[in-house]
């Protein structure tokens, strides 16, 4: 390794510049292609190399027949084992003609057009003061003349560096490259590195100074800008080009932390689990206590327990309207009389809660129930089994379509088994689909013979269990070229993208690198084996295998076949081809024609198929004209739009029909006469606005009794033009009920390649001279092809789905798109509005409850002085109305990122309805005003910031984790509709967020803290590329948060293991006290006690608590107490009440109580008087008033009990 290459620095790291990697494929280019002239694509510099740790770099090309793909890799040692990774990748090939024209006169422009002179030496000290340290081999800038966004720079190779022979020297080419720096403004204090390089041509060597001319591309302040790159000599000759080039904002974390948030990643998953064999426990009779619903669920139980001779109590909401039955009861559950009554009635081992069955559009009655419920077991002091049964409430599957009402029992649930383990609580959710006989056995074979498993689903029959798992890696598309294929029919999810096999190219073929694929209604048809009968009957496809999907796309020419003289290598064309929904696919060149530079490659991908069939249906067969009216049956679809512009281009009249939600749209785009295409009602209405006329032309895409009705409205001697291909007229139909009639039935699959190329041409021509627009399309990445097709299955698109093939990171936001962050006010949603600023966004939306604080005010300015527009609507996303408000300020709504969220913590003891209320307000009733007022927009995303808490449990906010869960509900009920949906359940938040304040309690919990540089990233990662609608990104130790967890529990499994071996090393606690002389226990539980009440509270080891000091005192609170009780429970294997520290609220009070009333182990010593303890009058008066009032109620509790026992 050349030792100059160690004064290129940043963030404090020698870093291998870019310039290295361009120079080393430089010369093996040159070399390998016979010429100086070499062209560099899709490169891409994936990560820092960091110099003083490299051992070894190789760079590795192989052939790819029109030139070379290229990887550099170096060695490292990870863990003292040799590893080699990837540092950079690309593409080269023989360049073009090196351009002719002198540029002397040019750079004599850009100098007077750039008057202003910038110091090298202040250059290069402003440049180290954002850590970017160009020492003396790397400082060869000599002059500078720049302004905002412009640069031009003059670079004179130092003398002692002539001597290394290069073609580009890396110290030279470096800078070039540094005078981008210069074209940011004066006071940016951002930096930005070279990451990817589309195109960049090298002509020829340079001499020892040269020119660079730099134009950027972006706002800055953006995470990526781009720019263009001309590099010249003194006397004008053109050297290099770089078009494009990708630039991406520098930060110290890219070098020297690692992404850490990719190790967060969890998620969501459920395994079949079998049911433990074993005979149907004995329960006494009468322990049952059943909340029946009003589906009969619970009746139906209660008679199957009454085979197995147990006896069960069923009590219903006083506001059923079931007829109670002898021995059945009604309870108004807001009363804590009456709960007091009906659990004085028996004693209850078992309480099945089946009320929530019957919630249907409002989660607020189920959560309040069981906190009533709860708090009525904790008053009377009892401990049943509690199992909490929801239907449909968890996505087990990925089309399963979700209750949401339901879904906030599962994060109430989690919780209240961390707060009550004595309940042993257990979650049980039903199939959707069914509340028979069979189910009501499912739920009587899991209650006599409960296991470990304590969040369980029952789909069809099947058992399975939840699991905290990490994360699966996304799909992403691989260097080497791939197709969409089928494995067999019937469902979405049997696509998958395939390796695709390199084949030979015919002579009059080209192959072409997709950029963009249009989908049609067809793939989708085809997918779901609907066009099976007809395709196999073809000839076209002999099983779900042979299927090759996609008819359309766009990208840049790959090769040419011998015959081929129309296209060269790297022209961007559009093509009608067969399977082009792969990375590269092959095409006759007469179906091939030169996009239009006016086009993107999406835009382009709208129109083969849709613009052909129009173009074929209405101008060839129907030929209309300026007299016509015409039908055109789901306008607002990518067919549709097309017809309309036609339709429009020569005149016509248009009637349309499309489903109501898209009828505003058609509006907008100028159409008056638009009907329901879900209805029949569209015919009559059309010969009533026509006088009883009807249209000229059908352009029919509809089938069954729509193609009558549309037979209906033609005038006599119409036009019928029939693209669909279900239940379609023959011609013996068609002559015995409407021989007048011209029809046009067509498939563009069957049609003569000449004459779609001529028509190729044709709008081409039209598109060239603005006469016909790209459609409306929703652009999909092709990993997300499953969502594409189940979008365009659920017609919620207007104009076209396209799947892009191009980087998703370049796709994300739209400039012409505006975005709403509800909890945009709050520090959270202030990052979230940052980080779309940096992706481009031109138009944020921020709305919250309160008044902008002033901290807010300066974000939002920031915001604004990186070129975004930024709208504050003061709203309560609680209320519809606010809703509709809001939204009239988010024109063309992109993208909607729900972060507000309140807190209201505290024990299940201390909640009350009010506190549930506030906390879930914001999160259920806000989210689904937000959902259900644009779900017929065509979201690019919706994302919601859930909670850890709903996906674990959190002691002391039940509420808060089930307001989360309904979050996580929606994401998948959205998902599972084709909706764009995400819920991320976010670990804790450093700096910003709620979680802030409590990181050094949050670290000793086992977590870690989420800081906006890693939490940022993990959101940018999710957003662009997550395929689940729910991940957890959790920052934790599990090794330190799963010591505070019930081992027993399944749903840790996967990460148990290491956990549970180290536990194995030492004695558990009974086995050393039941090793140890009587005398001598007391001590050692002593010890025990003391070093957890230390690690709960946070204390230093050598903190001294004294045996009757107030643990309260010590700074123990009410969540502390249920940790320090779980704690114990979990060391003593012993079940302890909820009121464990409130009873004996000091370290000798407790230990008395373990060891005299929990433990019992033999030959206990009794304790002399004075160590025997009740609470003295001096640690009452230590306590809270809240404190006292609890410990008081406790104790008037028992005496009540005591005195009710006389």
């Amino acid at each position: 390794m050349s030792p100059y290459l160690l004064d290129h620095r940043a963030f404090g790291q020698a870093i291998m510049p870019a310039s290295a990697y361009l120079e080393m494929v430089l010369a093996a280019g040159n070399q390998l292609l016979e010429t100086p002239s070499i062209t560099f694509k899709e490169v891409a510099i994936e990560k820092a190399l960091k110099l003083e740790e490299i051992q070894t770099v190789q760079l590795v090309l192989t052939s790819d027949g029109e030139g070379y793909s290229w990887q550099i890799f170096g060695l490292v040692f990870i863990d003292e084992e040799p590893t080699w990774t990837r540092y950079a990748a690309g593409k080269i090939s023989k360049g073009k003609e090196q351009p002719t024209s002198e540029l002397n006169t040019d750079l004599t422009t850009i100098k007077t057009r750039l008057p202003q002179h910038q110091d090298i030496k202040a250059f290069y000290q402003q440049v180290a003061t954002q850590e970017f340290v160009y020492e003396s081999n790397f400082q060869n800038l000599r002059r500078l003349w720049c302004s905002e966004g412009e640069a031009l720079g003059q670079i004179n190779l130092a003398k002692h560096l002539l001597n290394h022979p290069y073609h580009w020297h890396p110290a030279l080419l470096d800078g070039c490259f540094q005078v981008i720096l210069a074209a940011l403004p004066t006071d940016s204090s951002d930096t930005y590195l070279p990451v990817a390089y589309p195109h960049f041509t090298f002509w020829e060597d340079p001499d020892r100074e040269v020119f660079s001319y730099v134009k950027l591309h972006g706002q800055p302040g953006q995470e990526t800008l781009k720019a263009d790159l001309q590099l010249v000599g003194k006397e004008g000759k053109v050297y290099a080009e770089a078009i494009g080039l990708q630039l991406k904002k520098a930060r110290s974390q890219s070098l020297q932390q690692k992404e850490l948030w990719k190790d967060w990643l969890c998620q969501l998953a459920w395994k079949e689990v079998k049911k433990t064999v074993g005979t149907l426990k004995s329960v006494k009779q009468g322990d049952w206590l059943i909340l029946a619903d009003r589906t009969g669920l619970g009746e139906n139980l209660a008679e199957l327990l009454s085979i197995h001779e147990q006896r069960s109590h069923l009590v219903y909401t006083d506001k059923t309207d079931h007829k109670l039955k002898p021995g059945q009861d009604s309870l108004n559950w807001t009363n804590p009389a009456d709960w007091q009554q009906l659990l004085g009635k028996g004693s209850y081992q078992e309480v099945v809660y089946l009320w929530g069955l019957d919630e249907k559009d409002s989660c607020d009655s189920s959560c309040e129930q069981v906190l009533h419920l709860v708090q009525a077991l904790i008053s009377a002091n009892i401990s049943p089994r509690l199992w909490l049964v929801t239907q449909g409430a968890q996505s087990v599957f990925k089309d399963d379509i979700v209750n949401i009402w339901q879904t906030p029992m599962w994060g109430l649930g989690k919780t209240l088994s961390l707060e009550h383990p004595e309940f042993a609580t257990t979650c049980l959710d039903l199939s959707a689909d069914r509340l028979d006989n069979e189910t009501a056995k499912s739920l009587l074979q899991e209650l006599l013979t409960p296991d470990q498993e304590n969040q369980i689903a029952y789909r069809d029959g099947v058992r399975y269990g939840a699991r905290l798992d990490y994360s699966q890696p996304v799909q992403t598309l691989a260097n080497a070229p791939v197709t969409l294929k089928l494995n067999s029919y019937g469902t979405l999810d049997n696509l998958a993208l395939v390796p695709l096999a390199s084949s030979s190219l015919a002579p009059d073929e080209v192959e072409i690198k997709v950029r963009a694929s249009g989908l049609n209604f067809r793939d989708v048809l085809r997918a779901l084996g609907m066009m099976r009968d007809i395709e196999e009957s073809l000839g076209i496809a002999n099983s779900a295998k042979d299927i090759l999907f996609g008819f359309e796309c766009a990208g840049t020419i790959e090769r040419v076949g011998k015959q081929v003289s129309d296209f060269q290598v790297g022209d961007a064309v559009i093509a009608y081809a067969s399977g082009s929904l792969a990375s590269v696919v092959k095409a006759k060149a007469t179906l091939v024609v030169p996009k239009p530079p006016e086009l993107s490659f999406e835009e382009a991908a709208t129109v083969p198929v849709n613009f052909l069939t129009a173009y074929y249906g209405l101008l060839k067969c129907a030929q209309i004209g300026s007299t016509d009216r015409v039908l055109i049956h789901n306008a607002a679809g990518g067919v549709g739009q097309a017809a309309v512009q036609l339709a429009k281009l020569k005149g016509a009249e248009v009637f349309a029909t499309a489903s109501p939600p898209k009828w505003d749209f058609l509006k907008s785009v100028g159409i008056k006469h638009i009907y329901n295409s879900r209805t029949l009602e569209f015919a009559e209405q059309i010969m009533a606005d026509t006088d009883g006329k009807g249209v000229n032309v059908v352009l029919n895409s509809l089938a069954g009794q729509f193609i009558d009705k549309s037979f209906d409205v033609l005038a006599q001697g119409g036009r019928f033009v029939e693209i669909g291909k279900l239940g379609i007229w023959d011609e013996q139909k068609l002559q015995a009920l409407r021989p007048d009639a011209a029809y046009f039935p067509f498939d563009l699959g069957e049609m003569d390649g000449a004459k779609i190329s001529t028509m190729l041409l044709e709008l081409m021509n039209l598109f060239k001279e603005g006469k016909l627009k790209p459609l409306p399309l929703k652009a999909f990445s092709i990993t997300e092809y499953v969502n594409a097709f189940r979008y365009m299955q659920q017609a919620k698109h207007i104009g076209k789905v396209v799947l892009s093939f191009q980087n998703p990171e370049n796709c994300l936001v739209r400039q012409d798109s505006s975005y709403l962050i509800a909890g945009g006010l709050g520090a959270l949603g202030l990052q979230v509005a940052q980080w779309l600023v940096e992706q481009g966004a031109k138009h944020i939306v921020l709305t919250g409850r309160s008044s902008v604080k002033p901290a807010a005010k300066e974000a939002i300015k920031q915001l604004e002085r990186s070129g975004a527009k930024v709208s504050v609507v003061q709203a309560d996303i609680s209320h519809q109305e606010d809703v509709k408000k809001i939204l009239t300020q988010c024109p063309n709504l992109a993208g909607i990122i729900h972060t507000a969220g309140v807190l209201a913590d505290g024990l299940l003891r201390e909640q009350t309805p009010t506190r549930f209320h506030t906390v879930m307000a914001s999160k259920v009733q806000g989210a689904w005003n937000l959902h259900l007022l644009t779900q017929d927009l065509p979201l690019d995303f919706f994302v919601c910031y859930s909670s850890a808490a709903s996906l674990l449990g959190n002691a002391g906010q039940s509420n808060y984790a089930a307001a989360n869960a309904f979050l996580d509900g929606l994401a998948n009920y959205r998902r599972a509709q084709g909706l764009p949906s995400l819920s991320i359940n976010w670990g804790p938040w450093g700096e910003v967020g709620m979680a802030a304040k409590l990181s050094s309690r949050l670290k000793a919990q086992g977590w870690g803290i989420i800081s906006p540089q890693q939490g940022l990233p993990a959101l940018d990662y999710l957003v662009k590329h997550g395929d689940s609608p729910q991940v957890g990104v959790l920052p934790m130790n599990w090794s330190t948060f799963l010591e505070r967890m019930p081992e027993n529990w399944p749903f840790w499994e996967n990460f148990q293991t290491n956990i549970v071996k180290s536990s194995q090393e030492q004695p558990a606690l009974l086995e050393q006290l039941k090793a140890t002389l009587a005398h001598e226990r007391r001590t050692i539980l002593m010890e025990h006690v003391r070093s957890a009440i230390r690690k709960i509270i946070g204390l230093n080891p050598s903190t001294r608590i004294e045996a009757r000091q107030s643990l309260f005192n010590l700074g123990l609170d009410s969540l502390m107490a249920v940790e320090l009780r779980n704690n114990l429970e979990k060391s003593t294997e012993h079940s302890l009440r909820s009121t464990l520290l409130f009873d004996y609220p000091t370290l000798e009070a407790l230990v008395n109580y373990l060891l005299q009333e929990v433990l019992i182990l033999e030959d206990t010593s009794a304790q002399t008087a004075d160590e025997e303890t009740t609470t003295s009058s001096q640690v009452f008066e230590e306590l809270s008033e809240e404190e006292a009032d609890i410990l008081l109620a406790s104790k008037y509790e028992k005496l009540n009990r005591l005195l009710g026992n006389i």
